[in-house]
């Protein structure tokens, strides 16, 4: 049982990650549109920042230097 609910959590996380790369950032980082690609670039700043603290097991690129 805790197999299956750790194994579901992952998978939310995941879609969740899939659709936020998916439908916000990558079509505004190759947007022609200088104010939607830096939106997306903040955005992934974001993430940079509090990804380590949502998830703390991260490989070492993800981790606050």
């Amino acid at each position: 049982m805790l197999d299956f609910l750790l194994v579901a959590a992952l998978g939310v996380w995941l879609l969740i990650a899939l659709l936020l790369f998916g439908i916000v950032i990558a079509p505004a980082v190759w947007s022609r549109r200088p104010a939607r690609r830096a939106q997306a670039l903040r955005v992934m700043r974001e993430l940079r920042h509090w990804l380590p603290r949502l998830l703390p097991g991260l490989p070492g690129r993800f981790r606050r230097r």
